[in-house]
């Protein structure tokens, strides 16, 4: 699939939404840089609407971070920086403003970047957002007496502006281990509203389907995973940072598929030999991958271990096709910045 894209629009997104709507397929993307909103038809490969947002000004929201998209006149915007969401028409013109800086207990609460698996998800009239834990007293380890504080959730009604925390905190298996790298947190939601958690380094999910317990369930693979461990030292040493983090592999999303009812995981591989003299920016931002798949009850189906200097994985999403992956990387030697190219994988069994 290719997608022509105007001067002002790159092929590395950040955030996107896919949308089907009276038949047509739709792939909202957020322009950053601009602070607006392109709506393309994937069926036709066009640009059906771009959406304005100002972030000064008498018209001023603020900085979009994400966004859902109801229909082509009516979408929720969210600023993260103002921690507002709006309700917003197809022009672009907010009608409505809700604050999240709080809760109904006066908490404030830190949401995770709202991109890849640390995105918020909208579940009818509410929004639930992730949160994020700094451990600066303790090195950035986690204590257990700082685990009774790590509310993971919070619940947004966009009907009444309520904000509401769940008690779910972080699992027991995080006390002692370092909380200070955000996101430390990613999740998914299936079709029957079961919230699955990957924490940090752990070799686990966890499962929650009432916001106040977990289970867990190990994740199944062929292959052998060498996850970080220590990294705090690094913290002020930005190449030993990124050296360590590109030396071990990271799990960078977590997708649920309702039309198959299933799980991709998509993590980063290991390069235990980086060249120092390349750009470590660039390969954490386009890193090498590979899917692990999952069924409905997390147990393993395969794995897909995609070419190096293709894909762009962190740009995916889910159609009733199958899954779409950006093969958007500046290595490519078909890369096209006037362009956004997509490869369709589908599930199929062997």
């Amino acid at each position: 699939m290719e997608i022509p894209i105007g001067s002002q629009t790159k092929n590395f997104v950040y955030y996107s939404q896919y949308v089907l709507i009276d038949g047509i397929n739709y792939l909202g993307i957020l322009n950053y840089e601009r602070n607006k909103i392109e709506i393309y038809n994937l069926d036709s490969g066009t640009l059906t609407r771009e959406i304005q947002f100002f972030h000064d000004g008498p018209k001023a929201f603020g900085r979009v971070s994400n966004f859902f998209i109801e229909t082509l006149d009516s979408l929720f915007v969210d600023c993260d920086s103002e921690m507002s969401v709006g309700i917003a028409d197809g022009r672009g013109k907010i009608l409505k403003e809700i604050s999240y800086r709080e809760d109904t207990y006066g908490r404030k609460f830190f949401p995770t970047p709202p991109w890849i698996g640390s995105r918020p998800y909208k579940i009818g009239n509410t929004i639930y957002y992730l949160q994020s834990y700094m451990s600066e007293d303790s090195n950035g380890i986690l204590s257990e007496e700082k685990r009774k504080e790590t509310f993971l959730n919070v619940m947004l009604n966009t009907e009444t502006g309520v904000c509401f925390t769940p008690p779910l905190i972080y699992p027991d298996e995080m006390v002692g281990r370092e909380v200070w790298r955000s996101p430390n947190v990613m999740r998914t939601i299936n079709g029957n509203g079961l919230f699955v958690y990957h924490f940090s380094n752990l070799p686990y999910l966890f499962l929650s389907n009432d916001l106040k317990s977990f289970r867990k369930v190990p994740v199944e693979s062929n292959y052998r995973l060498k996850l970080n461990e220590v990294s705090y030292k690094y913290r002020y040493d930005m190449t030993g940072a990124l050296m360590n983090t590109i030396t071990h592999d990271m799990i960078r999303d977590i997708f649920y598929d309702k039309y198959r009812d299933c799980y991709y995981l998509f993590y980063m591989k290991r390069n235990e030999n980086p060249d120092t003299g390349n750009n470590l920016f660039l390969k954490l931002q386009y890193p090498d991958c590979f899917i692990l798949i999952l069924d409905k009850d997390l147990k393993h189906m395969g794995e897909v271990s995609l070419p190096d200097n293709i894909y762009s994985f962190q740009f995916s999403f889910i159609t009733p096709e199958g899954l779409y992956i950006s093969e958007d990387h500046p290595n490519n030697p078909d890369f096209n910045e006037d362009l956004m190219r997509f490869r369709l994988f589908r599930l199929e069994k062997i």
